[in-house]
């Protein structure tokens, strides 16, 4: 953590490409805290675009700066996203399964719409991964079907689908799911 005091000159732009490269000079970037006696939205502009993590007028509250420090220094690693892709298509579901897993998320793949019920319940997933074509219960009708429970319905469901057709996407998104993506969007896009 670095912590600098600075006056309304003390930062141009050389410095603030100094105090970025400084930064990042490690594999987790180094936080920057700014203090200075300028409350003034100049100065706190060249913090931020020197990199400034937080910024504190003087004089200082020292409780308000330890909290702020804790908060920036830790690094709680957080629980990784959990991504149920629902696709009858083996080879389709395998491909974001994996995709998403590389990114450093838990998949469960599902390929028949009549079991993603129970599979929801023992997964508890974050967000929900939902061909719009399928055999036997569309996409559409299965995001109907978990809308129509309170269990449920805060679990985000994204479509990703084949359907290049906006009115037809913009259709199947009325009927409870939260975002379309077509299967043609580079990988990077979908995580």
């Amino acid at each position: 953590l670095i912590i600098l005091d600075i006056g309304f000159d003390d930062l141009d732009d050389s410095k603030s490409a100094l105090i970025i490269e400084v930064k990042n000079l490690s594999k987790y970037p180094t936080p920057v805290i700014f203090i200075s006696k300028a409350t003034d939205i100049n100065t706190r502009l060249q913090a931020v675009r020197a990199g400034g993590d937080a910024y504190f007028s003087k004089p200082l509250n020292i409780g308000k700066l330890v909290d702020k420090m804790d908060s920036i220094i830790a690094h709680p690693v957080p629980d990784p996203y959990r991504v149920l892709v629902v696709d009858d298509n083996l080879f389709t579901a395998s491909y974001y399964s994996v995709l998403f897993q590389n990114a450093g998320m838990l998949t469960t793949v599902v390929t028949d719409p009549f079991q993603v019920m129970h599979t929801i319940v023992e997964f508890r997933p974050d967000l929900i991964l939902l061909d719009l074509y399928m055999e036997g219960c569309t996409g559409i009708e299965l995001a109907a079907i978990l809308r129509q429970q309170d269990a449920y319905v805060g679990i985000p469901i994204v479509y990703l689908s084949a359907e290049e057709d906006k009115e037809k996407q913009i259709e199947a998104m009325r009927w409870g799911a939260d975002d379309f993506f077509a299967k043609s969007l580079p990988p990077e896009y979908v995580i």
